[in-house]
């Protein structure tokens, strides 16, 4: 036996470099470089992160002796690089340019620890690649490489060569070499099992990323959701690829992981996983890719890098997935895949960190989110997502938390941030979220929510908020079915039980008159959450469904609190008081509720129904026209709502009717029809 010193292999993303050799892998596959350009990468790798000036490539690898056009030579050179490790030069990854001054490896480069390799004399170098190759055990750290053996101690170990070998021990060594060539023939058959081409399958890969696990430092606990956010966000781009959004996946923070458990609750063929420590200057992110049917662990790999290069560690991580998952990437993907908005690693920082309270529906944290991201647009101030998420965030507050004074300004500074957000970017997915999340709680302008939701869809696929404020809008507009396709969709890519999308379909199925299914949906929304509109539309569906007393006393829970949706509730009482002859008292409360400043349309829906109650068909129309003129023009529910009986034979509300059912069909035929 020899000792021998493994190749200064490094890897950077899905690649490894051999800085002896200048051979480049991928995947275990060869890629072929030049002699020239395999120099110039490797004079950049050794340098990561500096500046190697043209002067200082010609000096090194242009002598003065050598009879070339070096400028020419030089870029062809970094052209090839660019092409072998698919880089692009106006969004790099690996290599970026200075112009006229020379070249910077931007990548995080990692070096694994140096050891002595014990092959056989006749044993081939490689098995040195499989092992640095093979992953960790779930929810740890892969396995760092032993110390170097003590010369003296590995002298004394070696054998002479003098020496002859014994029949025991080259029985011995034959039976080793067959174990080793069978586990290495075996392995590369379980990675084809494992992670089959995508030619060899119609359907995308279903991912799931979780939370990073964190120690106790709170820096700690927002990074770890903030990268998996980022990754969740940047394979997201890939047609290839179903990963699950951040908010079906935010419920594992901070738990013992079951990745069997995890794997059929989110639906998901794969689970990465991983750890995060800091300290005041680096971070070490250790991750593992497994499979979650069994269990098995596809890849891992460890990152030690400085602060500032969390945005590379992504690049890396997302890199090594696709490879290792196989997955094809188009051009358009890659390039959509590598772009970066930042070189501030501080930036990006602040920027993940306000990204990990956007999860929270705190009104503390959506305030610290605010403060997050103007840090990041102050260090950066051509950062896109900072403004997206400042938008957000502003959204959040102007919906949940503000109250009617604050409302005013949420929504200002949301547009505000939106609209620069897609000045800088158009195709950023998250600006046409937050634009279509104002359009949605305060205009309640459909047509631009319907717009900018899929918009988003198209540049994110595996965003499920879009097609959650898809189904609001088709619901009140009367689009029926299609609101059940979108939720449909949106619990395809979140299947987590939550309130939001247990609210919305249970709106929906009020609607379309499926009055059980909307209970059902609605008491296990309310017993996840204490929002005031699930209670309203519990209340609402009990009503049709039979449980008068039930709705009423609901209802009254919110007689004296302020804002929109007590107004809605109140409407909605005095339309059930007055359905059961207490007429005095539903008019006294109708006529409260018309003298209140932030009615909205299902409030101005209560009082139509109401005022039909009470026998006051010119006022019911009135009010009918309102709600349907600031945004519930469902006309399906107008048709068959029963509290609407008394009024049918009206001409009033007949012509009211007339030209609901002309604006419904107007209106399909221009979403069914694009869609």
């Amino acid at each position: 036996m020899l000792l021998q010193r493994r190749p200064r292999l490094v890897r950077f993303g899905a690649f490894e470099f051999d800085l002896a050799s200048g051979d480049l892998w991928k995947a275990g596959r060869r890629i072929r470089l030049q002699n020239q350009p395999r120099q110039v990468l490797r004079m950049l790798v050794e340098r990561h992160g500096e500046l190697v000036t043209r002067e200082e490539l010609h000096r090194e690898l242009w002598p003065d002796d050598t009879f070339v056009d070096f400028d020419n030579g030089l870029n062809v050179a970094i052209r090839k690089i660019r092409d072998a490790v698919g880089d692009l030069a106006p969004s790099p990854r690996f290599i970026e340019t200075e112009r006229a001054r020379g070249y910077r490896f931007i990548g995080p480069v990692i070096e694994p620890p140096s050891q002595p390799d014990v092959t056989s004399a006749g044993s081939e170098a490689g098995s040195e690649r499989a092992m640095s190759e093979s992953p960790s055990v779930c929810g740890t750290e892969p396995n760092q490489a032993k110390a170097p053996v003590n010369a003296d101690d590995g002298e004394r170990d070696v054998p002479s060569l003098e020496r002859r070998p014994t029949h025991h021990q080259i029985l011995v060594a034959a039976v080793a070499l067959l174990v080793l060539a069978s586990s290495g023939l075996w392995l590369w058959h379980a990675r084809d099992r494992r992670s089959p081409s995508l030619r060899d399958r119609d359907s995308p890969v279903s991912l799931a990323i979780l939370p990073l696990t964190s120690g106790s430092d709170h820096t700690e606990e927002l990074l770890s959701a903030g990268i998996a956010d980022a990754i969740i966000t940047r394979l997201s781009n890939v047609s290839q690829f179903r990963v699950r959004p951040t908010t079906a996946v935010a419920q594992y923070r901070g738990r013992e992981i079951d990745v069997q458990e995890v794997g059929r609750s989110l639906q998901s063929e794969y689970v990465l996983m991983g750890t995060i420590r800091t300290t005041a200057d680096r971070v070490r992110v250790s991750v593992q890719l497994v499979a979650a049917p069994t269990g098995a662990p596809v890849w891992g790999n460890q990152f030690d890098v400085e602060r500032g290069s969390l945005l590379q560690v992504e690049d890396a991580i997302a890199d090594e997935i696709a490879t290792a998952l196989r997955v094809q990437i188009s051009d358009a993907e890659r390039e959509r895949l590598d772009r970066r908005y930042t070189r501030s690693g501080a930036a990006y920082e602040r920027y993940l960190m306000g990204r990990a309270r956007l999860r929270s529906v705190a009104e503390e944290d959506a305030r610290q989110a605010i403060a997050e991201f103007e840090a990041a647009r102050d260090l950066d101030p051509g950062f896109a997502p900072a403004y997206a998420g400042l938008a957000t965030a502003a959204a959040q507050l102007r919906v949940r938390f503000a109250s009617s004074r604050e409302a005013e300004i949420w929504d200002a500074r949301a547009r505000q941030e939106a609209g620069r957000a897609l000045q800088l970017d158009p195709d950023l997915a998250e600006a046409h979220v937050a634009l279509a999340a104002v359009h949605r709680f305060q205009e309640y302008d459909w047509s631009t929510v319907i717009r900018e939701s899929r918009r988003a869809i198209e540049l994110n696929p595996s965003l499920d908020l879009p097609h959650l404020y898809l189904a609001v809008a088709y619901f009140h507009i009367g689009l029926l079915d299609e609101a059940d396709s979108a939720l449909e969709a949106a619990r395809h890519l979140n299947p987590e039980i939550r309130a939001e999308p247990l609210e919305i379909a249970g709106a929906a199925h009020l609607f379309a008159g499926r009055t059980a299914e909307a209970v059902r949906s609605l008491s296990q929304a309310n017993s996840l959450t204490d929002s005031r509109i699930t209670r309203y539309m519990l209340a609402w569906a009990l009503y049709y469904d039979g449980e008068r007393q039930r709705a009423e006393a609901m209802l009254e829970t919110m007689m004296s609190d302020e804002g929109p949706v007590p107004g809605n509730a109140r409407a909605t009482l005095a339309a059930l008081l007055a359905s059961r002859g207490a007429t005095v008292e539903a008019r006294a409360l109708a006529e409260r509720v018309t003298s209140e400043r932030d009615l909205i349309h299902h409030g101005a829906y209560g009082l139509g129904t109401a005022y039909a109650q009470l026998g006051d068909p010119a006022t019911a129309v009135r009010w009918l026209s309102q709600a349907a003129a600031t945004g519930f023009a469902c006309y399906p529910w107008y048709q068959r709502d029963p509290l609407l009986d008394p009024i049918r034979t009206d001409l009033g509300f007949a012509a009211f009717m007339g030209e609901l059912r002309r604006s419904w069909e107007d209106t399909r035929a221009k979403y069914i029809g694009a869609t």
